[in-house]
């Protein structure tokens, strides 16, 4: 992953980082914003994330236990060991379910900004309004119609146009964190469903 890459998905892994720390509550880990925002801000750390082999959102909590780690063993409350195990910092699982949660809102929320932008500049900003709503906020689209003195078929046909854009902006997200092309499917049915939870 280039510098370039690492950069445009670097903001994307600070809101899950935070909340992975926030839920596990590491205790020798007194500023978890603090520490979020160092994590987030080194290249070094994100790079190895990115060339782990592992998806890139996977990389980052290897990267995350790797980061807390170190902070345990600089504060001195190690217990014995040498603090090289990854054990001394084991995975939270229900800290690893609110970092994926936040990870897939950041990767929707990269793509609808894309989208909407790209949806101003040709003019079709309530077009993707009446999208955004609909298919990303739950609204009715009967509702959103009358408000607009538009039939319903119109404002599903103004959201369906914005559909196929909101579509290839996701992928684009996913290809900048390293997904490859034949796992693209497979983690939007990933992205789709964290998103939800």
């Amino acid at each position: 992953m280039t510098r370039v890459a690492i950069d445009s998905v670097a903001a994307r892994a600070e809101a899950p980082v935070r909340a992975y720390l926030a839920c596990a509550r590491l205790a020798w880990i007194d500023d978890v914003d603090a520490f979020a925002a160092r994590f987030a801000a080194d290249h070094a750390a994100l790079r190895a994330a990115a060339e782990s082999g592992l998806p890139f959102r996977r990389g980052v909590v290897r990267a995350l236990l790797a980061a807390a780690r170190d902070a345990r063993k600089a504060t001195g409350a190690c217990t014995g060991c040498d603090c090289t195990q990854p054990c001394e910092t084991p995975l939270d699982p229900q800290a690893f379910e609110a970092f994926e949660r936040a990870w897939a809102a950041g990767v929707v929320a990269a793509a609808a900004a894309r989208t909407r932008d790209a949806a101003e500049t040709a003019g079709e900003a309530d077009a993707w309004d009446i999208f955004r709503k609909t298919a990303l906020e739950g609204h009715e689209t009967s509702a959103l119609a009358r408000e607009r003195g538009i039939t319903t078929a119109e404002a599903r046909a103004r959201a369906t146009r914005m559909a196929e854009p909101f579509d290839r902006a996701l992928r684009d997200a996913l290809r900048e964190e390293g997904i490859a092309s034949e796992d693209i499917d497979d983690e939007l049915a990933w992205l789709m469903e964290a998103a939800t939870r």
